[in-house]
């Protein structure tokens, strides 16, 4: 389709203008500008089910994953049953739980919580530098400052908060007033209220301590509970739960000393103490805990197999270890060792990726496995691979150059080798400097007709060759220009240059049209030739008037606005200079018509028919010249559900609803559209747009009652 001088300026215009709020689209949807303003406060250290983050001048929330970088006022939120650890640059761990919302805001010297609502814990007790920044936690008229300490909050905006103290101290602030929390302290702040409750915790759980997660690479863990001593007058349980309210205890431990051990399957559990005063009969129970543990499976070994044999020659070999691991893991170990217990190890190697290369292994007996390490809850996890063993030889011969391409029988146009050239490609041992590619036409090599040289692994042979049988071997130059072995012998054949193979549509052949215009699909052969294809389409089949011309760099193309009528088609390749390299024959295709619309006589369009003259009354449509067969459907509607009722094809013009077990009253839809079809009805040449239109059947009428009406006096003589 040629444009004109106005067509082309505005189609370019138009282009440019979608090219450019593409772009800016593209652009709104990846940047962050709050990325390129604020800088990385932490990092995501486990994240559970889903975790979202919101960044400072964004309205948007995203889902985060593993390992994500935390900016300064982001803003991170959690789901039902989810939660995000984030441990911040300093090292301080912030625990967000389920259905809970912060902001993180950084200072010169000072870190700000923006306490949105669910419940949180701080972890800083472990920190060992002693000019931490200060920590506050706000919410709306309430401010907690944590130094080295470890605290629990919960609340809401409209019920006030709530804080555990469990390990060193905090200082709370609420309404111009100030009070100090110490260990095993809780206090309440209420909504509104600048009174500050403060309650000694009676019982003290010591570890494992809040919100902590257990790392395993097994189906269960064992978990060390511990607690200070109770009250001799005191008998206990230790209780575990999978819920916060411990409405189904899971496990309980009657309290003998001061630990116990549980071992559970991977999942969330909360704990406390419950004990019983024997003299008095006063029940005290502890606070909720909760615990984490989940399964990292060890990391799945790739490459190298296990039993590997690596040969070298003059230089130790470049091994390429690589391997997959979880999430979580935040760095890996590549540990190698001598034997299979990994005790006498030679070399440890850490990486934050999958992949590690080693070049200064020499000839012996190995052993390598990966070290998964997840840094989570104040503790290191180490969770080792299955182990691998392989063997590094050094080679006395050095391997010939291995044959790539041209495969061994591969057929090669004439065509292909003088106007692209063919790549000769092999596979070199790293000691080979460079390679000799020899061509000939005897197998003995008695009469090379191309020699050429390469310090890649490859050459391009652009030449003319006439067809019949070639041969080619690779010889590696080694140092001191001394040779190796020749590779394995490989042949091609070379054949005159073929014309391109027309595929769709076939010579001849009837597409139907769906209106006045038609798009067209050609397709073709691939050719062994890389190019670009010139489609021509004709009404005439000397090709003196080009219809359509398009390029393809593929083996189809779709022709748009193609007439009704007899068409011609072919296909070219085009060289680089603009040239002529290959071309097909041409075929022809005929679009037809399309068929008018079948017009309805009968009933109207949302006629009512009576149900008692069904069989007077038959669907009737006007007969087309070119049509030869008609398909006929009819619809039940019932309340706006649409039912089949009948689908024919019909070579007259009319039905009878007789003919059918009527379904009776209501609403009906029918249908038809007409076909021009083969003597024998096995293809359909062309069919015109489905007409439709719709009736209501309904019952007759009851007649109604007759009324006498007489006048209220009546004379009788």
């Amino acid at each position: 389709m040629r444009l004109s001088k106005n067509e082309y300026i505005y189609f370019s215009i138009a282009v440019l203008i979608i090219c450019i709020f593409s772009l800016l689209l593209y652009f709104d949807f990846t940047s962050r500008s709050a990325i390129g303003q604020e800088r990385i406060v932490g990092s995501i250290a486990f994240k559970k089910r889903v975790a979202q983050r919101k960044y400072s001048d964004q309205v948007v929330w995203d889902d985060i994953e593993q390992t994500s970088p935390v900016y300064n006022n982001d803003s991170i939120r959690t789901a039902e049953m989810s939660e995000a650890v984030i441990r911040l640059a300093d090292g301080t761990e912030i625990t967000v739980n389920e259905n809970s919302m912060i902001q993180l805001s950084f200072s010169t010297d000072e870190i700000d919580i923006q306490f949105k609502g669910g419940s949180i814990s701080t972890r800083r007790s472990d920190l060992l530098d002693k000019t931490i920044s200060k920590l506050n936690i706000k919410t709306d008229d309430t401010t907690v400052n944590v130094a080295k300490s470890d605290v629990q909050l919960s609340g809401a905006k409209d019920k006030g908060v709530s804080l555990v103290v469990t390990r060193g101290n905090a200082t709370v602030t609420t309404g111009g007033r100030e009070r100090s929390v110490k260990r095993n302290q809780k206090i309440e702040v209420l909504k509104g209220s600048k009174d500050i409750r403060i309650y000694a915790l009676l019982l003290h759980p010591l570890k494992p301590l809040p919100d902590i997660v257990a790392v395993t690479p097994e189906m269960t863990c064992p978990i060390a509970f511990s607690w200070e001593n109770l009250k001799p007058e005191q008998d206990g349980i230790m209780e575990i739960s999978d819920s916060v309210s411990f409405a189904r205890i899971l496990a309980a431990r009657k309290i003998t000393g001061n630990s116990a051990s549980v071992t559970l399957p991977p999942g969330s559990y909360f704990w406390r103490l419950r004990a019983k005063n024997r003299k008095i009969g006063d029940v005290t129970t502890s606070d909720g805990r909760r615990f984490s543990i989940v399964r990292v499976e060890p990391a799945y070994l790739i490459y190298p197999d296990h039993g590997s044999v690596i040969q070298y020659g003059k230089s130790r070999p470049v091994i390429n270890f690589k391997w997959n691991g979880s999430d979580m893991v935040q760095e890996y170990n590549l540990e190698i060792a001598f034997d299979q217990a990994m005790n006498r190890k030679i070399a440890s190697y850490g990486t934050f990726g999958n992949a590690m290369v080693v070049d200064n292994l020499d000839h012996g007996t190995y052993f390598w496995r990966i070290i998964s390490v997840i840094k989570i809850s104040g503790n290191t996890s180490r969770v080792p691979s299955a182990v691998r063993m392989i063997k590094i030889t050094k080679k006395k011969t050095i391997d010939p150059p291995y044959p790539q391409f041209p495969p061994d029988g591969e057929t090669v146009s004439g065509t292909l080798i003088k106007e692209k050239g063919l790549n000769f490609s092999w596979q070199n041992d790293q000691d080979i400097q460079s390679a000799w590619l020899n061509i000939s036409t005897t197998s003995d090599f008695s009469n090379v007709i191309f020699r050429g040289n390469s310090r890649s692994n490859f050459i391009k042979v652009r030449r003319k060759l006439e067809p019949g049988t070639y041969y080619w071997r690779i010889h590696g130059i080694l140092a001191h220009n001394r040779l190796t072995e020749p590779s394995a012998i490989m042949k091609f054949s070379v054949v005159a240059g073929k014309n391109i193979a027309l595929k769709y549509p076939a010579d001849s052949s009837e597409i139907a049209s769906g209106g006045n215009l038609k798009d067209v699909k050609l397709s073709w052969e691939k050719t062994d030739v890389y190019g670009e294809y010139l489609v021509q389409v004709s009404n005439d089949k000397a090709f003196s008037r080009i219809e359509r011309e398009v390029n393809s760099t593929d083996n189809h193309t779709v022709i748009s606005g193609i007439n009704p009528g007899k068409h011609y088609w072919r296909v070219m390749l085009k060289n680089n200079d603009g040239g002529i390299v290959m071309k097909s024959s041409s075929n022809s295709f005929v679009v037809l018509d399309t068929l008018p619309e079948p017009t309805i006589l009968s009933p109207e369009n949302r006629e009512t028919i009576d149900m008692g003259k069904l069989n007077e009354i038959g669907l009737r449509w006007k007969r087309l010249d070119e049509a030869n067969a008609y398909r006929f459907r009819l619809y039940r509607i019932d309340n706006k559900k649409i039912s089949m009722v009948t689908d024919r094809m019909i070579r007259g013009t009319n039905y009878d609803l007789a003919d059918i077990n009527f379904p009776g009253e209501g609403e009906y839809r029918w249908s038809v559209q007409a076909f021009e079809m083969n003597p024998d009805g096995s293809k359909i040449i062309r069919k015109s747009r489905v007409y439709q239109s719709s009736f209501n059947i309904q019952a007759a009428a009851a007649p109604k009652k007759i009324k006498i009406i007489t006048p209220k006096v009546i004379y009788i003589e």
